[in-house]
């Protein structure tokens, strides 16, 4: 179906995400709406609780449409952030006012 015959339907959100989604697929189009969405919660807040919680429900379902190499590098990077959020817990239990 064609975007003028979606959109003389009445189907104005299909005609206007199916230009995303048919290129990226729907997990990585909710991906980057939900980490941009995601960002700016952490920017006005502070605090990633949200970002996270986000990023757990759309995360899953992106990795595993990923091919093999690239859901490889995601591991890796989430590995990495992982070890920096210990580090930075265990400094901030220490009560180092760097980490604060």
């Amino acid at each position: 179906m064609s975007k003028i015959d979606q959109l003389i339907e009445g189907e104005f959100f299909e005609a206007i995400s199916s230009v995303y989604t048919d290129l990226l697929g729907e997990p990585v189009v909710a991906l980057l709406f939900f980490g941009a969405t995601g960002a700016a919660f952490y920017i006005v807040q502070q605090r990633a609780v949200i970002p996270i919680i986000m990023m757990i429900l759309v995360g899953g379902v992106t990795l595993s449409s990923l091919p093999a190499p690239a859901g490889n590098a995601v591991i890796v990077l989430v590995v990495v952030a992982l070890a920096v959020m210990v580090y930075l817990l265990y400094q901030r239990a220490l009560g180092s006012s760097r980490f604060r």
